[in-house]
């Protein structure tokens, strides 16, 4: 089968490799869709991935969409014609990938009235949703704040909007800020036209502070590398903080403790709501159902196999033009 291939940091191919074989606790997944994550792709294509995907060579990408075509003897949740959107642990950009769907717990069944077009990016379900915006318990009287509007955090902003009182967006890039008021926030303050003091004193302004906050970012770049203290301090006394986990080297993110203590601010990766999974994952797929989640709207640029390269150096260089980027296989 053809895939792209990342043989070493800096050279990323498109080759012939043997496709994946399954064993008896696997389904073999024919990749319908599958996209480019714009934080992890980058980082695994440039070597400073730090974790599960610091090897190489390997197939690039995990945001997978496809119909499952062959199943093992022990499966039985899964069986041939099923469609299912996966974190891929054997490369997303190629014909065919496997699943052990008693291992994996990043994947779910996509309803039939799902659009093909978008059902890859389902995938950023997992971070923004389900180690997110559902354990920290959003209700209908509090005031969000999302710093960073990348795809995980447009996906977040969605999910949050449908029960917040408010959510506000930070974001550098003016185009990630229009598609976040287009999607559910209420307010957004553009970071490289304002002072992180200036974007506090308009939230405070706006909602009297923020009750929870989200870091969707992967790395400061803002230049006094204050995202997190802004954050910070946009916060109510009492409030909640959470963020993407992240395994990236050399990450320049800062974050001043004193004002997260002297206001009790509660800082965790999963804010505490339990979260079985599965069951959550099928609650975001009905929300996709009823089209109150529509992810085609992040939906910028879409290339074949040939053009993932090209189309990655756009995601990572050229921001301000790129959103989501989804691959086709064929």
């Amino acid at each position: 089968m053809r895939a792209v291939v990342v043989e070493e940091p800096g050279k990323i191919v498109l080759k012939g490799v043997e496709p994946p074989r399954i064993n008896d606790r696997e389904v073999l997944v024919k990749v319908i869709m599958s996209s480019i994550c714009n934080v992890t792709d980058g980082h695994i294509a440039n070597g400073t991935f730090d974790g599960y995907f610091d090897f190489y060579p390997q197939i690039l990408g995990h945001e997978v969409y496809g119909e499952v075509v062959e199943k093992g003897k022990e499966v039985k949740n899964l069986r041939p014609g099923d469609r299912v959107e996966l974190c891929s642990v054997t490369g997303a950009f190629c014909e065919y990938v496997k699943l052990d769907p008693l291992s994996n717990p990043v994947w779910g069944l996509v309803p039939k009235s799902a659009p093909d077009r978008e059902a890859s990016l389902y995938e950023m379900f997992h971070g923004a949703y389900l180690c997110m915006v559902y354990p920290a318990d959003i209700k209908p009287n509090e005031d969000v704040l999302l710093v960073g509007q990348g795809p995980m955090g447009l996906t977040a902003t969605q999910f949050a909007a449908l029960n917040a009182r408010s959510v506000t967006t930070v974001d550098m890039h003016q185009n990630r800020l229009d598609k976040s008021l287009e999607i559910g926030s209420k307010y957004a303050y553009d970071r490289s036209k304002m002072s992180s003091d200036e974007i506090v004193a308009a939230i405070e302004k706006a909602t009297g502070g923020a009750d929870v906050a989200f870091m969707c970012i992967d790395e400061d770049k803002s230049p006094e590398l204050d995202a997190w203290d802004m954050a910070v301090k946009a916060l109510r006394p009492g409030g909640r903080m959470s963020s993407l986990l992240l395994a990236v080297k050399n990450l320049r993110n800062r974050l001043n403790p004193n004002p997260l203590l002297l206001k009790n601010i509660r800082l965790q990766h999963e804010l505490g709501r339990p979260c079985d999974p599965a069951e959550v994952t099928r609650q975001a797929m009905d929300l996709v159902t009823e089209r109150r989640i529509n992810m085609g709207r992040l939906i910028t640029h879409e290339v074949g196999l040939e053009e993932v390269a090209e189309a990655l150096d756009m995601t990572m260089n050229r921001p301000g033009e790129v959103i989501k980027v989804i691959v086709h296989p064929s």
